[in-house]
């Protein structure tokens, strides 16, 4: 006696394909889109706005679409870094340089920290996390005087030291891992332990693959912010040839008034790119390895 095998019809299949269409999807994917047009509309102006022509970019109220669009915004920036005595190129790549050595040791610095709190007995861990928390309250500038005199006394100003050791330690990274690294389970670690695993092998092979999370957020969060940072490169560095990208567009857009107006554009449209890469990457990296991570509290 012959056994067949059931082969699902197509009629089958767009039966179970069929989606149920409710109002309250409809609601819901029009408010996900509504706010989708308000998380894009501000990058839209920027781009609109590097196209504007000058008599466009000074009109008030500033219009939101561009009726002659023009590149010479792009040409213009190119002419105000050529008249320059470091070349357009340089700006770019120590902002480049600067913002991916914070980034990475960052994440490294603010994911051992984290970690060591909560996972290797630290003696008075609780009283270090206290002050992390309590050193969250402290904005930047309350701490640039002293952070001055350190990188001076060491003999790193000029250097691009300044402008990455300062910025690599932040309170806040650590608070973020520090809460996610308590949901690694202990039995897991232990089992490492066991197995003959050094602390630092468990960290790097475990702990961190199942931190990813964690890492990839405080990886967003640090790029965005250092790639941005104009004021850290005015206080430590007075070498035209190692300061960053943001403040040598602060310097043409005050030295060249309104004639830098539409270079000035075009370069706050290039500097947003890497951060909208960054944070759709990020992003979506973030949500794969929230769903995949396995952690369970």
């Amino acid at each position: 006696m012959s056994s067949q095998t059931y082969v699902p019809s197509r009629v089958d299949l767009k039966a179970k394909k069929k989606i149920h269409i409710s109002f309250g999807k409809i609601m819901l994917y029009f408010f996900m889109l509504l706010m989708l047009c308000f998380m894009i509309i501000p990058l839209v102006y920027v781009f609109l706005t590097s196209l504007k022509p000058l008599d466009e970019l000074l009109k008030y109220p500033p219009p939101i679409f561009v009726k002659n669009p023009t590149f010479q915004n792009y040409k213009d920036m190119v002419t105000a870094f050529s008249s320059t005595t470091v070349p357009f190129l340089r700006y770019v790549f120590n902002s480049l340089f600067t913002t991916l050595s914070i980034t990475v040791a960052s994440v490294f610095v603010s994911t051992l920290a984290g970690y060591s709190l909560v996972k290797l007995r630290v003696k008075a861990a609780n009283t270090i996390f206290n002050i992390v928390v309590a050193a969250m309250m402290f904005v930047m500038s309350a701490t640039t005087i002293m952070n001055y005199l350190i990188v001076n006394e060491i003999g790193l100003i000029d250097t691009y030291w300044a402008l990455i050791i300062p910025k690599i330690a932040v309170p806040t990274y650590v608070f973020l891992v520090k809460q996610f690294a308590e949901q690694i389970p202990n039995s897991l670690l232990e089992a490492a332990r066991i197995d003959g695993a050094t602390e630092m092998r468990t960290f790097i092979r475990i702990a961190m693959p199942m931190m990813k999370p964690a890492l990839v957020t405080v990886f967003m969060f640090a790029f965005n912010a250092n790639w941005s940072d104009s004021v850290t490169s005015l206080y430590y560095v007075t070498d035209e040839a190692k300061r960053t990208l943001p403040l040598a567009i602060t310097t043409l857009s005050t030295a060249g008034g309104l004639a830098r107006t539409g270079a000035t554009a075009a370069i706050s449209a290039i500097m947003i790119i890497p951060s909208v890469i960054v944070l759709i990457l990020s992003q979506s990296q973030v949500q794969k390895t929230m769903a995949h991570s396995g952690i369970k509290a």
